[in-house]
């Protein structure tokens, strides 16, 4: 058998395939409202599914295996009605216990550019009575950050980071201190500052955290319905992010850390959330793409020039290739090379002219043959067309 065909692959572009020197940014917003209730067959439910600009479902991460009552409930709306989510975690391991509930956003928000996220936030534990277990001021707390991946609780590869605990006051214990927001040095290291406003039982707490993606900085606001804390009345360029990464790492985390003691039962940190969006730059913008480039092309301008050329067969890598044109052979004797328009053979594809692969495969042996040409254009970090995202792919044949 014998099997023939010509092809010339034009391009393999963005959706957005405008080169637009002032491009128009796409908004998007990702959103959890938790509708969906208890479920996995909906996005905007608990713990969900991928979708709607979400990365993936909930997860639920825990250091020294706590007991966690997650659920959606309309119970006591934080906003006015309808559904939330009611998180609880409780140690059972005499040592630090710390669980965190969170997602990733990075499917419907570019995480290199700047956004805003903005939830409401409950504390539902007792804080302030003699029975409260909120005591210990090293480990009890609550969290509220950005991490690249889902993790149990806070290191130096966050971005920006809301957090409280109970106060430590001429070394006495046991009373809730306020919000705190951490002031990164982009480094690793930091250092926190007091917002001002008070940890309570039974407060919804609106908050809105913007990320600049371009100075590496984030700005908050705390609203207890009485007090609002702006942090650029104090941070005019804005607080720093702890990391040292080029980006924010898309996961947003709700987190609870406690600290079991002789004197005291197993901690209980509880909170809820609701009303949780995130609005940003969707993942096609009208001008250059992540990876750089809006157009990878083929059209064997080079012909047959081997390895000395990128636009040639079979070419080398770059212009937004990652390889050289690669070939797979089972069963067959492969027979192609470029056909250019001053050759006898010359045939165009397009009305256009202009150069093609010929490309044909003879089998040799029996059995299935299978027999192919290939490239790849997959990056996401050197120049080229970043394949995790939406994109075109034309050609002739």
């Amino acid at each position: 058998m014998r099997v023939r065909f010509y092809f010339q692959i034009l391009t393999a572009v963005l959706a957005v395939t405008c080169v637009a020197t002032a491009p128009t940014v796409l908004a998007a917003t990702v959103q959890a409202n938790f509708d969906g209730g208890n479920g996995t067959d909906v996005p905007d439910a608990f713990v969900g599914m991928a979708g709607d600009g979400w990365t993936g479902a909930w997860g639920i991460v825990g250091r020294n295996n706590p007991i966690v009552d997650a659920t959606i409930t309309d119970a006591s709306p934080l906003n006015g009605g309808g559904n939330y989510l009611s998180f609880a975690i409780t140690g059972t391991d005499p040592s630090t216990n710390r669980t965190s509930v969170g997602r990733s956003y990075t499917a419907g928000i570019d995480i290199g550019q700047s956004h805003s996220i903005q939830f409401q936030y409950r504390i539902d534990e007792d804080l302030s009575s003699p029975y409260s277990t909120f005591t210990h001021y090293e480990a009890d707390k609550y969290h509220i950050f950005d991490g690249p991946t889902l993790r149990d609780g806070t290191n130096s590869g966050l971005s920006w980071m809301i957090y409280g605990h109970p106060d430590d006051t001429f070394g006495i214990t046991g009373r809730p201190d306020n919000w705190l927001v951490y002031n990164g040095n982009n480094d690793g290291t930091g250092t926190a500052f007091d917002s001002g406003i008070k940890l309570q039982q039974g407060v919804v707490y609106n908050m809105q955290v913007d990320v600049n993606a371009v100075t590496k900085r984030w700005h908050v606001t705390i609203d207890d319905g009485t007090t609002v804390f702006d942090s650029r009345s104090v941070f005019s360029d804005g607080l720093g992010w702890r990391t040292a990464a080029a980006t924010v790492g898309g996961t947003i985390h709700f987190n609870g850390d406690g600290n079991w003691t002789s004197e005291e039962v197993f901690d209980t940190r509880q909170f809820s959330v609701d009303g949780l969006s995130v609005t940003g730059s969707g993942l096609n913008p009208g001008g250059p793409p992540v990876g750089g480039m809006t157009s990878v092309a083929a059209h064997f301008t080079h012909g047959n020039a081997g390895g000395t050329h990128v636009d040639a067969y079979q070419g080398n890598a770059g212009d937004g290739w990652r390889t050289h044109w690669l070939e797979v052979q089972e069963r067959a004797d492969l027979n192609h090379r470029v056909i250019m328009p001053d050759d006898p053979e010359f045939n165009p594809l397009k009305s256009e002219g202009g150069a093609y692969l010929s490309f044909s495969a003879t089998t040799n042996a029996s059995g299935n043959s299978r027999n192919a040409v290939a490239r790849d254009y997959k990056t996401t970090a050197d120049p080229g067309i970043n394949w995790a995202r939406e994109h075109t792919i034309q050609f002739s044949v």
